[in-house]
């Protein structure tokens, strides 16, 4: 695995815990809008999307045939999107 990425999940992973430890234990089991998810269920969905992602990036693969940035615009509006309405300071 490239340094870059080590680095870029690394910073990420810091950034999560240092937002995380902003809330109260009321805020991070609150339901910010109808139909959401409290910040302590999007916490554990992102541990279990991330547990074992160090051995994906290790496992052998072929190359994609499109640019690797393709959907990182829709990707970034979605996360936009979920900002706003969640009012967090990230981005």
């Amino acid at each position: 695995m490239s340094q870059s990425i080590i680095n870029q999940l690394e910073a990420a992973l810091g950034d999560t815990l240092q937002l995380l430890s902003s809330f109260s234990e009321q805020e991070i089991n609150t339901v910010p809008f109808e139909g959401s998810w409290t910040a302590a269920q999007v916490c554990r969905h992102l541990f279990k999307s991330e547990d074992g992602m160090d051995q994906l990036f290790s496992a052998p693969a072929t190359l994609a045939n499109r640019d690797p940035e393709e959907r990182a615009p829709e990707y970034k509006s979605i996360l936009m999107v979920m900002k706003k309405r969640c009012n967090l300071p990230i981005f």
